[in-house]
């Protein structure tokens, strides 16, 4: 199965907000996330997700700028 690399992209994010959805609902505040999609950390870093087309990252952005404590880290592996 062959995906583009916007469906990665989106994959990627989704699988993110998802995670983030669970820890919150959860009661976690304070976490670490790992991702090995460096387009994707520097994005949410600069804050590109507010105003992005694609749902899952202003969910994403949404998601980070609660009162939650995060750190966004590169996966060890990732480019």
């Amino acid at each position: 199965m062959s995906l583009g690399e916007k469906s990665v992209f989106k994959v990627e994010d989704r699988a993110m907000v998802e995670g983030l959805f669970i820890a919150w609902e959860k009661g976690f505040r304070r976490i670490e996330v790992e991702c090995d999609n460096a387009h994707l950390i520097e994005l949410l870093l600069a804050g590109g997700g507010a105003k992005s087309n694609l749902v899952e990252l202003r969910l994403l952005h949404q998601l980070l700028h609660k009162k939650m404590e995060h750190k966004s880290v590169p996966h060890p592996n990732g480019a």
